[in-house]
């Protein structure tokens, strides 16, 4: 009878150490799926980040372009319009007859 015992002690730890492997395993393949996410999520920041720089310098780009280029076309439409202004109120009679 005694034997019988030391055989059920002595598998135990048999059991404990095929117990702890199988949690080691699991928790490797979960670490190495978290892994793949993070990756995932740093790549996902890295490019979102880019994107925002390429917005921005879109942004200021385009605001330096337009002081630069519309002022002088402003202008040229200002002169345009006055020019057409003028035409009409000089072809325009000056006074109403019979007033």
């Amino acid at each position: 009878m005694a034997k019988k015992e030391e055989t059920s002690i002595a598998s135990e730890p048999l059991n404990d150490h095929a117990e702890l492997k199988a949690l080691l395993e699991k928790n490797l393949e979960l670490s190495e799926e978290i892994l793949t996410k993070v990756k995932y999520v740093k790549r996902y920041i890295f490019w979102k980040r880019v994107m925002g720089v390429i917005f921005w310098a879109f942004i200021i780009f385009s605001i330096i372009t337009s002081i630069i280029y519309l002022p002088p076309l402003i202008r040229q439409l200002q002169d345009q319009i006055q020019t057409m202004i003028s035409g009409v109120t000089s072809s325009l009679p000056s006074g109403i007859p019979g007033l």
